[in-house]
């Protein structure tokens, strides 16, 4: 397991431990991203979420993860009205975030956006992440 990982992990089991371990995850993913938006950058982001609405602060998130994880590839595919797909490819899972902390991060994303979010982890395998996001 890797640092980050086991960093995680440790918060989680301390600051969420009364959550199962998958839902306590999203909430750290949730609130990670909520402290994102306490960054200058972040705050920016967060003041104009609203503005240009979920798709586009979604297709915002491959270039912020980017920031932060130089190998990790994302993508987003809008599949309808109010429904996406974030494809994240990344060869150091599991040692790497998991996938229900990265779904809490997007689920903040869309709330700074202004809409309820929905965000389930569709495949999980090797290297491979999809949520599925609708709001």
């Amino acid at each position: 397991m890797g640092v980050w990982r086991a960093v995680l992990d440790v918060v989680r089991r301390h600051a969420l431990a009364d959550l199962p371990e998958a839902d306590g995850l999203r909430e750290l993913g949730r609130r990670f991203a909520k402290g994102f938006g306490q960054t200058p950058v972040g705050w920016v982001f967060t003041a104009v979420a609203p503005l240009i609405g979920p798709e586009r602060a979604l297709f915002a998130v491959p270039r912020y993860l980017h920031t932060a994880r130089k190998h990790m590839k994302v993508t987003v595919d809008v599949l309808g009205e109010g429904h996406a797909r974030l494809t994240a490819l990344d060869d150091e899972w599991p040692r790497a975030e998991p996938p229900d902390f990265l779904a809490g991060c997007i689920e903040a994303v869309l709330l700074a956006a202004g809409v309820a979010p929905r965000v389930a982890v569709s495949t999980f395998t090797g290297g491979r992440l999809e949520l599925d996001v609708r709001w």
